[in-house]
């Protein structure tokens, strides 16, 4: 046993190598903070360790780290969130009302480009929105993952020209 767990370590250490400094600089292109970056990359490789073994497939694993990576962006994003608001915040008592706040122009042209999509595309931008992973929305929409990824980039490339369209 003692054996195995040296190769898992000694295989550990060369992905880590080898990929390491790839997916810090995806982070520190994505995070102002180079600090941050360095602990959301810690938190990856931590992640990748927990997992390798059960959710690893064995093929691209630089695809799968960097799934990874953008997962743990999302949630750290999503902590940083919820940690900004005030204890005493309920959306529910809230009286904001979208039209009475200072909404860019781009935004207001993000509903109507979103509903030209085709349902293919904009089903998968609404997955991606409730902070879907790839592989979840492959499963529900019955494709592969890099078929989803495909479709969500050219939707993205899509609605940025659809916005500057509209609001030029």
């Amino acid at each position: 046993m003692q054996r195995r767990d040296d190769a898992s370590h000694r295989a550990y250490a060369i992905l880590y190598k080898r990929h390491a400094p790839k997916v810090l600089a995806f982070l520190a292109t994505r995070l102002r903070d180079r600090n941050v970056a360095n602990d959301v990359c810690q938190q990856v490789w931590l992640k990748v360790w927990e997992k390798i073994s059960t959710q690893f497939d064995g093929r691209h694993f630089r695809g799968w780290i960097f799934q990874i990576a953008r997962n743990q962006l999302i949630d750290d994003r999503r902590r940083q969130r919820a940690n900004n608001l005030p204890d005493e915040f309920d959306p529910a008592d809230s009286n904001w009302d979208p039209a009475d706040s200072e909404i860019d122009d781009r935004a207001e042209h993000l509903l109507p480009c979103v509903e030209a999509l085709d349902e293919d595309r904009r089903s998968i931008v609404q997955f991606r929105l409730t902070g879907q992973s790839f592989e979840d929305i492959s499963e529900s929409l019955g494709i592969p993952p890099n078929t989803a990824m495909t479709r969500f980039h050219r939707a993205k490339d899509q609605l940025r020209d659809c916005i500057e369209r509209r609001s030029s």
